[in-house]
This record gives structure tokens, C-alpha cells and sequence, in this order.
């Protein structure tokens, strides 16, 4: 019997105009878009087990941030770390976060922010996900 479910969603994960951007070692600011960032995740579920893949345009995130993500998707959406996966795209267009280390002065509050707006999008898109999950064929 074929009990495999399938879900997906996608959230905007734009910075605040004005937030710094990384990459290239210039300073650069977000002065608007010409394409949206984006978070992707695709929920499988199969037998009563459920794992969740998240893709990120973002350009790198260190542990504690990840470690961040997966506190927030255990309590969203009720999945355990042991069954979430999380990569980034490494987009040299992305906004800093507290995934990244300060170049050029930037406000730490600014990045701060953004880091966490940017965690509960991510814990947000794995939700949705998640209640998509609908049955599907391999």
C-alpha cells in the first residue's frame, strides 16, 4: 500500500531595504529586488514518518543559527532535528544575518533582526509544508 505523502511550500525571506548585503567584500546595501529570496521546503512523509528538506537563499549559516532553525521547527511544527535537513543556495545577494560574521561595521542589530525574522521563515515554510502533504506517487 502506497502511503506516501507529499508537501511543499515557499516563503519570501527579503531583508529590510537598507540591510547590509554579503559578498564580493564591498559594502552593499539592499536598495530593493530583482528577484525575491526565497525558502523552500518539501515535506515527505511515508509509514507515519516525516522528514522536512529546507533550501535557503542565503549565503552560508553556521551552527548556532541552524541550531536556532531547528528549535523553532520542533516547536512549529512538531518534527524532530533528527529529520530536518536545511542548506543554503549561497547567494552572494543575501542580506548578513548572525549566520555570518561583521565585514564592515554593520548594525548588529539590523543583522540581528534579520536572523531572526529569517529563522521563523524558515520554521514557517516547514510548517506549511507539512500541512500540505498530500498523497503522491514515486
Amino acid at each position: 500500500m502506497n502511503t506516501l505523502q507529499v508537501g511543499i511550500s515557499t516563503v519570501n525571506v527579503n531583508p529590510p531595504l537598507g540591510s547590509p548585503i554579503i559578498g564580493y567584500y564591498i559594502e552593499r546595501y539592499a536598495k530593493g529586488f530583482l528577484d525575491d529570496l526565497e525558502a523552500t521546503a518539501l515535506a515527505l512523509s511515508a509509514n507515519g514518518n516525516t522528514v522536512v528538506m529546507v533550501s535557503v537563499d542565503h549565503c552560508l549559516m553556521q551552527k548556532p543559527f541552524i541550531d536556532k532553525c531547528f528549535d523553532k521547527i520542533e516547536n512549529t511544527a512538531g518534527i524532530g532535528r533528527d529529520r530536518i535537513f536545511i542548506a543554503c543556495t549561497h547567494t552572494h545577494t543575501g542580506p548578513f544575518s548572525d549566520t555570518t560574521e561583521i565585514f564592515f561595521g554593520e548594525s548588529k542589530a539590523i543583522v540581528n533582526d534579520y536572523a531572526e525574522f529569517l529563522s521563523q521563515r524558515i520554521a514557517d515554510a516547514t510548517k506549511l509544508a507539512i500541512a500540505d502533504l498530500k498523497p503522491a506517487k514515486m
